[in-house]
């Protein structure tokens, strides 16, 4: 019922340091042992589940009908978040589903006034160390409930949002202010960077033109004699080719060095290598030997073990062997077979393993690198290639020096090596005026920002009329809830103490309940004071008591459920119990009782004019009859659980999970 109302089922409270602490929500489906709502039977089929509650109520002359549904969205579904929840509310004709649902069954059943309806005999302790709470999570807390106070806390927190929200609003308008003031400011120190950059700009240009010039001139007398030029140009570039060629023909001919220092493996290689491969391979043959005798000693103790075994019964199918002497013959024939097997591998494998191991790691000393011999061949072509490259090289170079004896080789190498200079440095400057002109252009744009935040905001004089006027509401409405509160706590004290003297079974000694100024619970005493340690079936009625007042107090008319209520209470205090409750109060009260927990003919017998009606539920193994027809015209089938009804046929297994539901007789 609670899952099909609320959607939810929270775990029983418990007492941890004196204090009541919830438990979480149980899940829909789970793995065990976790606790959760789904069958698991159901969870362990591969394809899609659904659980469904149906709820039919009455209100005045109103049919209402609850719906509640989750159906998993996959197959062996691991978690809530593969559940899709449905909610339908059908009533006076009309059908509402989900949001439109929920809000309906809110204003049936307020969701914060469920613990007032829904009393759990077996959490009484738990309700006690919460009424002797004093601070969040007490009494005080459903108090306010039960006026539905939670809903007024939450429009105080709506409107401080709010106000938050102006207050904000008004923050940044004069966080604004504050920044227009100073973004003027920054403008004008923008603006002189501005002035400097655009300065910085022009003296680049200004250079830029001079260097154009001298290179212009430079370039004029080189071009007058443009091969003397190549011939220096070429004789430089080759100078630097030659040195760099010499470098590498120096590291090659040191690695060849080294590589020769491995050669004699190659050579020596050719005459071992057949050697150290029939060596290898004997080793190979023998461990793949020894492994062949391991498994055919297996097989061989296996049939030895048959033979001293043998009875002349099949051991596959229990059934006597025909020819017995053939077979047995035959499982002679296979252990000897087995047996010159093994004597052939054994012989193969007598060599000395540890000789042969020895050699063969000798003979890997000799076995050069992968593809060494093809690396020094490979090197020396290179060496040689790079050496007559050096030469070709060297010969030009002799060549151009030869022509250029009785040139003014000395002017001309000067203006190309200033014309190198002059090069580099107009890029330096066209690099550092292109950043000029990058920073320029950023301060143009960020002082046009700056402008236009300085141009200020001005302070909404109703936002702060308004934040005003919400904080005179929130202080009004906490002084409200605090009032109502306080009235609410008198008013649950007399309701309480009304019903708690009629339940009580020592009037003589008690006065009533006492809820002082902190929202703590007690049990006042006629001679004056309150109860310092009262029994625990006392506490249990005072418990009882107060619920039943908070309840008296929400106005709600609304059926009370009572689970396991005799579980904490004696009989005398279960009969005063039921005595309050099945008085006419003008609303249901249902008992879910546990076997045992009450004298079922007795209770019936009492109040029987006052209950409604009466079922038992029942596990198959409960009960000799039949659960279609209850006849206990029985016969048993194949096992001790499983039964025929002789009078309607149904057939049935005692040992299924399921309950028989069973109306009485009033």
């Amino acid at each position: 019922m609670k899952w099909c109302l609320f959607g939810e089922v929270v775990e029983r409270a418990k007492v941890v340091s004196g204090q009541s602490v919830k438990a979480g929500k149980r899940p829909i489906v789970g793995s065990p042992p976790q606790k959760f709502l789904m069958n698991a039977e159901c969870l362990t089929q591969d394809k899609k589940q659904e659980m469904q509650v149906i709820l039919f109520a009455k209100r005045e002359d109103e049919d209402i009908q609850i719906t509640r549904t989750a159906t998993s969205t996959t197959t062996l579904p691991r978690d809530d978040s593969e559940i899709k929840i449905m909610t339908e509310v059908s009533t006076r004709g009309e059908r509402y589903e989900n949001r439109d649902a929920e809000e309906m069954i809110e204003s049936f059943f307020p969701r914060e006034l469920e613990r007032f309806f829904f009393i759990d005999g077996e959490a009484l302790e738990e309700y006690t160390a919460m009424m002797a709470q004093s601070s969040v999570g007490g009494l005080k807390d459903e108090i306010r409930s039960i006026l539905r106070l939670p809903a007024l806390t939450r429009g105080v927190e709506d409107i401080s949002s709010i106000k938050r929200d102006i207050g904000g609003q008004i923050s940044r308008q004069k966080k604004a202010g504050r920044a227009a003031s100073g973004a003027k400011k920054l403008a004008l120190e923008k603006r002189k960077e501005l002035r400097e950059a655009q300065s910085k700009i022009t003296q680049l240009n200004t250079r830029i033109r001079k260097v154009d010039e001298t290179l212009e001139r430079i370039t004029d007398k080189l071009q007058e004699n443009s091969e003397l030029r190549v011939h220096i140009e070429r004789s430089k570039s080759l100078q630097i080719r030659i040195e760099e060629k010499k470098k590498f023909l120096q590291r090659t001919h040191e690695d060849m060095v080294e590589e020769a220092k491995e050669a004699w493996k190659v050579v020596l290689w050719k005459k071992s290598e057949t050697t150290y491969n029939d060596t290898h391979n004997q080793l190979e043959s023998i461990t793949n030997s020894n492994s062949q005798v391991k498994i055919l000693t297996k097989q061989l103790n296996k049939r030895k073990q048959e033979m001293s075994d043998f009875s002349g019964i099949c051991l596959e199918c229990n059934q006597p062997l025909p020819d017995l002497e053939k077979h047995k013959e035959k499982l002679l024939q296979e252990i000897a077979n087995i047996q010159n097997e093994i004597s052939d591998l054994q012989g193969t494998s007598n060599l000395d393993q540890g000789q042969l191991r020895d050699k063969e790691s000798r003979l890997r000393q000799f076995r050069p690198q992968s593809g060494s011999k093809k690396r020094i061949i490979n090197q020396n072509k290179r060496w040689l290639e790079e050496k007559e490259h050096l030469e070709n090289m060297t010969e030009e170079l002799s060549g151009l020096n030869e022509r250029l004896k009785d040139s003014n080789v000395e002017e001309a190498t000067e203006m190309i090596s200033r014309k190198g200079e002059l090069d580099q440095k107009r890029r330096d400057l066209t690099n550092k005026h292109r950043d000029a002109e990058s920073e320029a252009k950023a301060l143009e744009l960020e002082i046009s920002k700056l402008e236009r935040d300085g141009k200020g905001t001005t302070i909404d004089r109703f936002s702060v009329s308004f934040e005003d006027i919400l904080g005179k509401l929130i202080v009004t409405i906490e002084d409200t809830i605090k009032l109502y509160t306080e009235q609410a706590r008198e008013e649950v004290e007399k309701a309480s103490t009304d019903v708690f003297m009629e339940v009580t079974n020592a009037p003589q000694t008690f006065s009533g309940i006492k809820l002082d100024k902190d929202f703590r619970a007690s049990i006042r005493l006629r001679k004056g004071g309150v109860a310092t340690s009262p029994s625990s079936g006392m506490e249990s009625m005072m418990t009882i008591s107060i619920i039943d007042g908070l309840r008296q107090v929400s106005g709600l008319k609304a059926p009370i459920f009572f689970d396991t209520p005799g579980r904490s209470l004696d009989e005398e205090h279960k009969n005063l119990m039921l005595e309050y409750f099945w008085r006419d109060h003008g609303q249901q009260f249902f008992i879910f009782a546990h076997s045992g927990e009450f004298k079922l003919d007795e209770t019936i017998d009492k109040y029987g004019d006052r209950i409604g009606r009466a079922w038992t539920l029942t596990w198959p193994e409960d009960h000799d009859f039949c659960p279609s027809c209850k006849s206990t015209n029985r016969v048993r089938l194949k096992t001790n659980s499983e039964w025929k009804c002789l009078d309607c046929n149904h057939e049935f297994d005692t040992s299924e999970p399921h309950t028989i539901i069973t109306q009485l007789e009033l």
